[in-house]
């Protein structure tokens, strides 16, 4: 198991601990969730300069996003602070994309995360931290990181249809 697996598997294992923190202490829960979104680009960080990115890594990296994400937003369906039509749509937008990297790999290619995927991770992130910190006008966060989530799933199987062709 590679140093950079093992911050990816940190940083899922995290994610439980955060989120009970969220009603007794929000300050701590942001900055526990600040330190688990940092872990995602440091995990990648260093398996690239180690050489080494794994195969087990690249499942496992895009799982712990979606583990992060998916966990907080179900918390805040339970406080009703989002629709559960916004997250179903983000889970859905998850699952394709998911769908259709597996479809990809039987296929021996791989689907990279592209620019929007990546503008699409940071801005849930951003929402989920304005979220985390009940600042005013988080609804105008919540429908862009919604806009952005189907934009960007919508670009990955149009860049990546030939996959469909042969699938």
């Amino acid at each position: 198991m590679t140093l950079a697996n093992w911050i990816t598997l940190s940083r899922i294992a995290a994610v439980p601990l955060v989120v009970m923190l969220l009603p007794l202490q929000p300050w701590i829960a942001a900055i526990g969730f600040v330190l688990i979104c940092s872990t995602d680009f440091v995990d990648g960080f260093v398996a690239r300069k180690m050489n080494q990115v794994t195969t087990l890594g690249k499942l496992i990296d895009p799982l712990a996003d979606k583990i992060l994400v998916i966990t907080f937003l179900l918390y805040f369906i339970k406080e009703a602070r989002i629709s559960y039509v916004f997250v179903a749509i983000i889970v859905i937008r998850e699952l394709a994309v998911s769908a259709l990297r597996t479809l990809a790999a039987l296929e021996n290619q791989v689907i990279k995360a592209d620019s929007l995927g990546k503008i699409k991770t940071v801005w849930q992130y951003l929402t989920l931290i304005w979220m985390i910190m009940a600042w005013p006008s988080e609804n105008v966060f919540i429908y862009v990181m919604v806009l952005l989530t189907v934009i960007s799933g919508l670009n990955y199987f149009w860049v990546n249809r030939g996959v469909l062709k042969y699938g």
